[in-house]
């Protein structure tokens, strides 16, 4: 058994980063434990300064992004039984001044049961399955499945003692990422590691089934040669065990759990019933259906439907030319004696001919959907299961895979996932068909609050956003407004924008009614400064729906970014006017107040009207004058004809002044 015994003193703590509520937590990254390493990161040992003899270690992780943050805060408000539980997540400062993602978990002190010495049935029946079982059933029954049930994940809580069996942790990544293909049920097997999904308990009795195949027969599983190729043609049970003999009791179990069929597969149901001594022996094998020919397809062939489904996936344009002659329609029908799965794919090729398409991997897409419907989808370079788009689609954005991005943003607008949603025992959270339709919608769109940014936040309704310009903080809108404002307070008005397409995405998953008024922040129509108002007005909507208030340090942004609007008002008492008011509402903290004493739109509005009226003038004046000067040679012409006229004139009335003068003279 390997479970050294682990010592802390002072000297720990000192050099321990702090990390954790009050800085309580002490990060010993040069005390790595690799045994429990994650997918999404790397493990090492942590020490509380409140319970110095805590046993506990950290997984410090490249992104918080994979957390199953559902199961992660059940676990860490009410810790489960037979578990490693998690304590605390957040984040720690790290040496370059950045942070990383951590989750504060319970430490085994005892080994794997992937360490111990061959176990006797009797021994595995009384002391490792039912811990097991019991886990299972307490998460099955809060709605969580653990999903990473394998002999090198299971632990004894103390060294060199049997007696307490712990499930080790299951939220720092993916549904069924870290699990071996052989430890995962058929139909998800095959999916992309981060796409496999949440299942349902089924999916766990299975792992454990597998588990306790793995101790009967005393092999790793995962180093058995064509174990796969095995379990597909035999099935899993008959894989697994090989020729070990068992009790007829847990032989009963065994099969039950290891049904490749998930509509067969048992459930915590049967278990139950099975532990106390009502449950049927499983009757039906519940090994994969098997063809009486093989298909040939591209030189091989094919027994079975899922084995063809992988095919027909990677060579889809010869998949369409063996649909459209129905050569695979008959042998679906006939040699492997599916006629629901051929009339499926005669519905889609009569589809086709009716309304022909170019895309080849679409169309073979519906045809894997129609002939393997448990199986995962099948579309470009992703294979996923119906409920396992949630991590795959985070996985994607936090690996930020440009090739994979493009082809989940192609399926969710191809209209597969409405076309294929069928939400069963197996899948209770799979995709339902109107959102489905939904998520193609804003797949669709481009602008801000659209995208497959929204798609992400929508699928993950617990995520924090994932905008780079915020430090990991943001689990809600009122979060976010904190961290902006932190933000603000730091950098002053250095901070051009707070939107952009990951809190624009956040916030509309967050308040529906003011996604399109996100999306006209990516559509602007006066500048950047008519665009700015828009976002500190949208921004202060938000802040007085969720709080908090006050926020300076986003009002003093505000008051930065709206003074160049001010100073392009066109009317100097009108600029004089609000530049003297904006300091003191500024003062206040709020953005709507501020935002309704300065009355901005109807100042703009008004200023306009004014400027472009005395611009109408100006330019009628203009063209009057302009007409005067085109016509400078007639008129002065005209002037020549008519000065000697008013020359005349003026003569004339010159003598009879004078005559008058010198008759009131002469009269006196």
């Amino acid at each position: 058994m390997i479970g050294p015994a682990v010592s802390l003193d002072a000297r720990d703590a000192a050099r321990g980063a702090p990390f954790g509520p009050e800085d309580r937590y002490r990060l010993l990254t040069d005390r790595p434990l690799p045994q429990f390493d994650s997918p999404s990161g790397v493990a090492c040992l942590a020490l509380d300064t409140l319970r110095p003899d805590a046993s506990l270690y950290a997984l410090v992780c490249t992104t918080a992004l994979m957390w199953r943050r559902r199961p992660l805060g059940e676990l860490t408000k009410i810790p489960g039984h037979g578990l490693v539980n998690p304590l605390y997540n957040g984040t720690v400062a790290t040496k370059d001044g950045g942070k990383r993602a951590v989750i504060l978990f319970e430490r085994p002190q005892g080994g794997s049961l992937a360490e111990i010495e061959p176990m006797r049935e009797r021994e595995i029946a009384h002391r490792i399955l039912p811990p097991l079982l019991s886990a299972v059933f307490e998460l099955a029954e809060r709605g969580i499945t653990h999903r990473a049930i394998r002999p090198n994940n299971i632990f004894f809580r103390l060294a060199d003692n049997y007696e307490e069996l712990l499930l080790g942790e299951c939220v720092s990544a993916a549904p069924g990422a870290a699990q071996p293909v052989i430890f995962e049920p058929p139909e998800r097997a095959d999916a992309l590691p981060e796409g496999r999904g949440d299942g349902a308990p089924d999916a766990d009795l299975y792992a454990v089934g597998m588990v306790i195949a793995s101790l009967l027969s005393h092999r790793d599983l995962t180093t058995v040669p064509e174990i796969l190729n095995s379990r597909r043609r035999y099935g899993s049970f008959v894989a697994a065990m090989n020729s070990t003999r068992c009790g007829s009791a847990m032989e009963s179990l065994l099969r039950g759990v290891l049904r490749d069929d998930p509509a067969l597969r048992w459930n915590t149901d049967n278990v139950h019933r099975w532990r106390t001594g009502t449950e049927e022996r499983p009757t039906a094998a519940g090994t994969p259906r098997i063809a009486g020919h093989p298909f040939r397809f591209r030189g091989f062939n094919h027994d079975n439907a899922r084995s063809l489904a992988k095919a027909f996936h990677a060579f889809p344009k010869d998949a369409v030319a063996d649909c459209m002659n129905r050569s695979a329609e008959t042998w679906l029908h006939h040699s492997l004696g599916d006629a629901v799965a051929a009339k499926r794919m005669r519905e889609i090729r009569d589809h086709h001919e009716t309304f022909p398409t170019a895309d080849e991997t679409d169309f073979a897409a519906r045809v894997c959907a129609a002939i393997d419907p448990a199986g995962p989808i099948y579309f470009r370079n992703i294979v996923v299961m119906r409920d396992g788009f949630p991590s795959l689609v985070a996985a994607a954005m936090a690996a930020n895979d440009s090739t994979l991005l493009t082809n989940l943003s192609q399926l969710l607008r191809s209209g597969l996932l409405n076309a294929t949603a069928r939400p069963s025992p197996s899948e209770p959270s799979a995709l339902q068909p109107s959102f489905a339709e939904n998520l193609a919608r804003f797949a669709q769109e481009t602008a801000l609050g659209f995208g497959l940014e929204r798609c992400l936040y929508e699928l993950n309704p617990l995520l924090p956003c994932q905008s780079p310009q915020i430090s990991g903080e943001g689990d809600n809108p009122a979060a976010l407004l904190a961290e902006f404002d932190r933000r603000a307070e730091a950098e002053r008005t250095a901070v051009p924008s707070f939107i952009d397409r990951h809190t624009a995405a956040f916030l509309a998953t967050q308040m529906r009614p003011y996604q399109y008024r996100l999306a006209q922040l990516s559509r602007p129509k006066g500048g950047r400064s008519e665009d700015m108002r828009g976002e500190v007005a949208l921004l202060g909507d938000y802040q007085s729906v969720f709080g908090p208030t006050p926020l300076h340090g986003l009002t003093a942004w505000a008051t930065a970014v709206l003074t160049p609007l001010i100073k392009a008002l066109h009317n100097t008492k009108a600029r004089e006017r609000l530049l003297d008011r904006l300091p003191s509402l500024a003062r206040q903290g709020e953005l709507n107040e501020l935002m309704r004493g300065l009355n901005l739109a109807e100042w703009v509005a008004w200023d306009e009207a004014g400027y472009h009226q005395a611009v109408a003038r100006d330019h009628a004046l203009g063209t009057a004058l302009e007409a005067l000067d085109n016509n400078a040679p007639a008129r002065a012409a005209a002037a020549a004809e008519h000065g000697q006229q008013i020359a005349n004139v003026i003569g004339f009335a010159t003598l009879l002044v004078a005559s008058v003068v010198t008759w009131v003279w002469l009269a006196h």
